[in-house]
């Protein structure tokens, strides 16, 4: 009886932490086990209002572009090395909240869009499904993230931005010895 009250404190617990960070319901019962009716209940409580209804994210529509796939790889990588090998078995919720709030702290200046934590989770359960692979570049040697139909050509997106700000140098170079 108490290890059952313990256990349920902790998904308690654990809901609240993936709420205040605005995870959406459905992910935040299966990570948690707690039922829906519950979860929307603690969502209403934390946001004053109801919550969030509607399709989650598609992996590959988070990286539309090289700068939006060096987001998620980043995103990916800090994930994949607070969460060790376990990521690629199951979603780890507490590797997940880690990740993310690093994320922030350290890309809030660099990136426009933002991700959320919806987003990270659906990046997560990719990892899971093999939709998303962590590769090695052979150039720079970066991890990034490969993602299944994704809509940017496969290959390190670092290598790619680093290239095209060179060429672009090298055009502004010429245009200005006019």
């Amino acid at each position: 009886m108490k290890a059952h009250f313990i256990e349920q404190q902790a998904s308690r617990d654990l809901a609240r932490r993936l709420l205040v960070r605005h995870l959406r319901v459905g992910p935040t019962v299966s990570l948690t086990g707690l039922s829906e009716l519950e979860v929307r209940g603690f969502y209403r409580a934390i946001h004053g209002k109801g919550a969030v209804a509607g399709q989650y994210p598609l992996s590959y529509s988070l990286a539309r572009s090289r700068p939006g796939q060096i987001k998620v790889s980043l995103f990916v990588w800090f994930y994949r090395v607070i969460g060790k090998e376990q990521v690629f078995r199951k979603v780890d919720p507490d590797a997940l909240i880690k990740a993310y709030d690093f994320f922030h702290e350290t890309t809030s200046q660099v990136f426009m869009a933002e991700l959320n934590l919806t987003d990270a989770w659906v990046l997560a359960r990719d990892m899971v499904t093999r939709s998303i692979t962590i590769e090695e570049c052979r150039v720079c040697r970066l991890h990034y993230a490969q993602i299944e139909y994704a809509l940017v050509p496969p290959g390190c997106p670092f290598c790619v931005m680093r290239l095209r700000k060179r060429v672009t140098r090298t055009n502004a170079t010429r245009v200005m010895a006019r």
